[in-house]
């Protein structure tokens, strides 16, 4: 899995699928499902990287613990560029 970029969505089912992951939030719990079936989580690359797929770099979260997460949709970014500037790069 790691190494190479993949759709998270797909990466996510396949998780399910062979029983890596549970279609739960690892966080709180929370385990529903929408009314057309659908599993409304999210899969959370600790560390930011989305490249970095190792199974244990990889959570599910529900799209509240999602949000409150510092790498939630690349916010790490910003600081990682800010340290980056900081120490004389660009």
């Amino acid at each position: 899995m790691s190494g190479r970029w993949t759709s998270t969505h797909q990466l996510k089912l396949r998780l399910f699928r062979e029983g890596l992951k549970q279609p739960c939030c690892e966080l709180c719990g929370w385990c529903e499902r929408a009314p057309d079936g659908r599993i409304p989580v999210e899969l959370d690359h600790k560390n930011g990287d989305r490249n970095d797929n190792r199974l244990e770099n990889l959570r599910v979260l529900c799209p509240n613990c999602h949000a409150l997460q510092p790498t939630h949709r690349g916010l790490n970014r910003k600081s990682v560029r800010r340290v980056f500037s900081a120490q004389g790069g660009t």
